[in-house]
């Protein structure tokens, strides 16, 4: 009898922190919008797998200042595709006092995971 492989996979979504776009775009445009549950089961069921579990959540989180903010821009590029300080300095500001009036800026994740075993061969 032959191993069974096994695959662990979690992955950020597409809608990760969408209100953030929200605040900041005018017209939200995501860097990857087909990055979803559905897609990556399709593509690991393509790959000889069956799909075992397969969950999506969107747990919150706060952004407790807009350093926080800018830092998370900077290492993730991806979010706000066109992201530059000058160019949403007045959305920036505002965010700013509403972080200070509301004591921070709550937002959801988007993750999924998925577990899948190499089907048997017979």
């Amino acid at each position: 009898m032959g191993k069974r492989h096994t695959l662990f996979h979690q992955q950020v979504g597409s809608e990760d922190v969408i209100e953030l776009n929200e605040t900041l775009q005018d017209d939200v445009t995501l860097a990857y919008p087909e990055w979803e549950m559905s897609s990556v089961c399709a593509q690991v069921k393509a790959a000889g797998m069956d799909v075992l579990v397969a969950e999506t959540a969107y747990p919150e989180a706060v952004f407790m200042d807009i350093g926080a903010i800018l830092f998370f821009l900077k290492v993730a590029p991806w979010q706000v595709l066109d992201f530059d300080c000058d160019r949403y300095r007045n959305r920036l500001r505002l965010l700013h006092q509403r972080i200070l009036a509301d004591g921070g800026f709550r937002v959801h994740t988007h993750r999924f995971f998925i577990i899948a075993r190499k089907r048997r061969l017979r």
